[in-house]
């Protein structure tokens, strides 16, 4: 939703590790459901990392 603020709880205290064992252990696939726009491609935050390997278009 517009107005969407606040951080992933991945992001907290920039624990990478934390998004790392989700991926790292997804065996088929991995699916993400969020608000686009609060992703930030351009951080170097954990979930800046995830948005750049996001298909949006998909």
């Amino acid at each position: 939703m517009p107005g969407d603020s606040g951080r992933f709880f991945f992001d907290r205290d920039n624990k990478p590790n934390m998004l790392n064992v989700a991926v790292s252990r997804a065996k088929d696939s991995f699916i993400v459901f969020t608000n686009r726009a609060i992703l930030n491609p351009k951080t170097s935050t954990p979930s800046g990392v995830l948005a750049n390997f996001l298909d949006f278009d998909s």
